[in-house]
């Protein structure tokens, strides 16, 4: 079974563009259309779209307010935003630019410019996941999240899991309140920006933590497994070994006996 295709959302006032880009993009994603910013804005809400490709001129709401209000709204500020624009003067670019817009793309386009600026955000923000995933789990990278408001919300997320580091009861719901995010709108948000569901992040920070309590070597398996909140040390130990390829003693016992060579 393959993946899923990745769901672009296309905002234009002229329905011809509209149809002239779904014929574009409709091959490889899934292609949902507006017709201006306001529509646009309670669709991007609801249904959260990989990528958004927006005119910048149009009725009720513009690209560039419709951008705006994309990059500061938590629950959806990780989405790409591509400006499309007739207006090629140097200051419509920068004010596309500056709302938070990931590409300003002048009219008329050539059409396999936008598809590689399409294909190359959505392989970022991929790359971006592969690269915390392949960290073994040690470190989340600095850029993992491209949105200053993006990287403050995953701090938060970090903050609060370390707050409750300890306390077994500690769950999706309650990390969901503690951000005023609802359950599905926290897993749609958290999935896309570090491919993790929250449940398996809380299980990630965890075990990171684990991690550095072993190589302290002042607490043995048991007291760790619920130091970090575990109901045992047998469930502890399953997890760690799926999250680091091995047990915790011998994640230890490895790490000792490298340091002796």
């Amino acid at each position: 079974i393959g993946e899923e295709p990745q769901n672009i959302l296309i905002v234009d006032d002229n329905p011809e563009v509209l149809d002239y880009l779904e014929i574009l993009f409709s091959k490889k994603y899934k292609v949902d259309r507006a017709e201006n910013g306001r529509e646009a804005l309670a669709f991007i809400l609801k249904n959260l779209p990989d990528l958004v490709i927006s005119d910048l001129m149009m009725p009720e709401m513009d690209g560039i307010e419709l951008c705006k209000m994309v990059k500061t709204n938590i629950n959806i500020s990780h989405i790409p935003f591509i400006l499309l624009s007739a207006k090629t003067n140097i200051e419509s670019r920068i004010e596309g630019l500056q709302t938070g817009a990931d590409d300003y793309i002048p009219k008329p386009f050539h059409p396999d410019v936008l598809k590689l600026r399409v294909q190359k955000l959505i392989e970022d923000q991929k790359n971006l996941i592969e690269k915390l995933k392949s960290g073994g789990g040690i470190i989340i990278p600095k850029n993992i999240a491209k949105n200053p408001l993006d990287e403050k919300f995953l701090q938060h997320i970090i903050d609060i899991i370390k707050a409750n580091m300890a306390n077994d009861e500690f769950g999706v719901e309650e990390l969901g309140s503690m951000v005023a995010m609802s359950r599905s709108n926290l897993f749609r948000k958290l999935k896309a920006i570090i491919g993790q569901t929250p449940i398996e992040f809380i299980y990630y920070i965890r075990l990171k933590h684990a991690m550095e309590l072993l190589l302290e070597r002042k607490m043995n398996v048991s007291e760790i497994a619920y130091e970090v909140g575990f109901k045992n040390p047998s469930s502890f130990s399953k997890s760690f070994k799926k999250q680091f390829g091995k047990s915790p003693s011998d994640f230890l016992g490895d790490i000792l006996s490298n340091n002796k060579k």
